[in-house]
């Protein structure tokens, strides 16, 4: 029997969330310019949009991780 689009997708999704989970869904929607930066970093790098978007975020929270006082670090890094 035929997968339908739904169950095609869903099946898609699920093996795109890395083994065990260790991926999340991320669903936003960004300005043109901002698209077009992330795909030019992601083509300077030569990585994924997905490893450009991580490098970025890895990067700005490491630069503002120095700034922080103590007790600002404990709440930033407080379980979601």
């Amino acid at each position: 029997m035929a997968l339908s689009n739904a169950d095609r997708q869903r099946r898609y999704r699920e093996r795109h969330l890395g083994v065990d989970g260790g991926k999340d869904r991320l669903q936003l929607f960004i300005s043109v310019h901002a698209n077009a930066q992330l795909y030019r970093l992601a083509r300077h790098y030569g990585c994924t949009i997905t490893e450009a978007f991580e490098k970025i975020a890895g990067a700005a929270e490491q630069a503002m991780d120095g700034s922080l006082t103590p007790t600002e670090r404990k709440s930033y890094y407080a379980p979601l």
